[in-house]
């Protein structure tokens, strides 16, 4: 006589594929902001930060149109400071422009790098 055995799998002892999947994705996500941003904050310090309000309430916008990227500029703590955003609206970096006293000056250093207004 043949018997027929069952065999019961009990999932509950590890997590699911699915769960590895998305752990995956959301550390694969930390990973690209970390690196995106490290640029700004590891090259111009605690600058970049201050600069990065020029995201919020930009007084001027710059594009260059070889790169694709756009250039927004804010007065931060009585300076001038600049937010670049690649073409996808990721940052490429955040500074303050120290030296630069005038809005003209700071318009001047963009057009120079290829960007002109956005009206």
């Amino acid at each position: 006589m043949t018997s027929l055995a069952i065999v019961h799998q009990d999932r509950t002892t590890g997590p699911s594929p699915l769960f590895w999947l998305m752990l995956a994705l959301v550390c694969a996500l930390v990973l690209l902001a970390t690196v995106a941003v490290s640029h700004a904050v590891e090259r111009h310090g605690n600058e970049a930060l201050l600069a990065r309000s020029c995201a919020q309430r930009p007084e001027a916008m710059f594009f260059n149109p070889t790169t694709g990227r756009t250039a927004l500029v804010c007065l931060v703590e009585g300076k001038f400071g600049i937010y670049v955003l690649d073409e996808l609206g990721n940052e490429v970096t955040a500074f303050i422009k120290n030296k630069m006293q005038t809005f003209e000056q700071v318009e001047q250093y963009l057009k120079n790098a290829g960007y002109g207004w956005i009206q």
